[in-house]
């Protein structure tokens, strides 16, 4: 019976729709992101590179708001965002109409460091 308790735990977790890429992440509270209505501009510092792409330079994850990684970025409509882990930019891509910046806010963003 011994033996056969890990390959049921973990069977059981499986049906019941665990996520185990969740238990990896790094102590990040996946329930607490917020929308981009509510982001805070100071946090970007957004340039048009020459090939069109607005690279947000942001120093913060907009998902988790830890610090961003420096090598996970997502290009979402023209602007590119900095994540602090994959899982950040997984779960973006999941609902980027959520949390997305909207046009409006990177202007805004870009009037504040011209």
């Amino acid at each position: 019976m011994k033996k056969f308790f890990p390959i049921f735990l973990a069977l059981s977790l499986t049906l019941l729709g665990a996520d185990f890429t969740a238990l990896a992440h790094e102590g990040a509270d996946h329930n607490e992101y917020i929308e981009s209505s509510q982001v805070d501009l100071s946090n970007l510092n957004p340039v048009k590179r020459e090939d069109g792409v607005i690279d947000l330079n942001n120093k913060m994850c907009l998902m988790s708001h830890k610090d961003i990684s420096g090598k996970d970025f997502y290009v979402h409509n023209g602007v590119n965002y900095g994540f602090c882990c994959k899982m950040c930019i997984r779960d973006f891509t999941k609902a980027p109409e959520k949390f997305a910046l909207s046009q409006e806010t990177i202007n805004k963003a870009m009037t504040k460091t011209a």
